[in-house]
């Protein structure tokens, strides 16, 4: 199991739905040998973060949550994560991170 790089991730974006929950929208670099599975969630000093985990085509990783092919449109991967009290950084393999949602 690989954690995602920042130069391998064309896209993330994440928004709060209607429900209530966040849902993160991921566009991956295309390679045919790995795929999104999903995501490691941990929390910390009231930030959830996120890291996104690189599977192998013949692997199963194990995740917290799982990656939801969206057919039919412009990002191929959607994540949802039921708690939107607490801002939201995506860790990227070498330990840096991001922000990529806040609370109002």
């Amino acid at each position: 199991m690989d954690i995602y790089q920042k130069d391998q991730l064309d896209l993330v974006e994440a928004t709060m739905a209607d429900d209530g929950v966040i849902r993160i929208s991921v566009m991956p670099l295309m390679e045919s040998a790995h795929y999104l599975a999903g995501a490691m969630l941990d929390s910390d000093d009231g930030r959830q973060r996120v890291q996104l985990v690189r599977c192998g085509v013949s692997e199963e990783c194990a995740v917290d949550v799982k990656a939801e092919v969206t057919q039919g449109t412009p990002d191929p991967y959607t994540l949802t994560l039921p708690d939107a009290s607490q801002p939201v950084d995506l860790v990227y393999a070498d330990g840096t991170s991001t922000t990529i949602f806040s609370p109002n």
